[in-house]
């Protein structure tokens, strides 16, 4: 997404926790080269967000459980990819007090104590 200060973009897709990579919300300088490209030089400022990736199992990844706390982590701003079935990057705001990794810990205990 471009901004209008010149040469800044933000990021709009995960990527994996790389720290010279932008992740969501992060945003970038970048050089234009022509209409439909721009060079990336690196990040500006880091995206008012804590990053999270962990891998579910297809039960999991396709539970309401999980559907409800994705939707509670949109509602609170927040962001989420999931890609080759259980493997979710997800973006909390730092004003959440939402846990993803306590979510997966207690989802995937209450899995195996059923």
């Amino acid at each position: 997404e471009r901004l209008p200060e010149a040469g800044r973009h933000r990021a709009v897709e995960a990527q994996d926790e790389v720290e010279y990579l932008p992740r969501y919300g992060d945003i970038v300088i970048a050089e234009r080269i022509d209409a439909e490209t721009a060079h990336y030089r690196g990040i500006f400022e880091r995206g008012p967000y804590r990053h999270v990736d962990f891998v579910l199992s297809r039960e999991l990844a396709e539970s309401s459980a999980l559907a409800d706390f994705l939707a509670r982590l949109v509602d609170e701003g927040g962001y989420w990819e999931q890609h080759m079935g259980g493997f979710f990057m997800i973006s909390v705001p730092l004003s959440s007090s939402l846990d993803p990794e306590a979510f997966a810990m207690a989802a995937q205990k209450t899995k195996r104590g059923s």
